[in-house]
């Protein structure tokens, strides 16, 4: 299954830099990807429930419920970031 996306703030409307990180209901990370332009793409991922832990040096971190079906064979999830404090 393939998961990809657009991470963006109100600051970076046209894309954040960021890494992303999946990881699996018990705990194994499944993928680490760095946006382009604020688009990612992850695949490989299993269908089920996952986490996706957002960071960027620029903007707080975010953890976020993924959640993958077998229903499609890509799915989108956006993100969008608060810059850090």
């Amino acid at each position: 299954m393939t998961v990809g996306g657009f991470v963006h703030c109100p600051l970076h409307p046209g894309g954040c830099e960021a890494w992303l990180t999946v990881v699996d209901a018990r705990g194994k990370r499944q993928a680490l990807v760095r946006t382009v332009d604020g688009i990612y793409q992850v695949t490989g991922l299993t269908p089920g429930g996952h986490t996706l832990v957002i960071s960027s040096s620029s903007h707080a971190p975010s953890a976020e419920f993924l959640l993958v079906t077998g229903a499609a064979d890509r799915t989108r999830h956006d993100v969008e970031l608060r810059p850090a404090p």
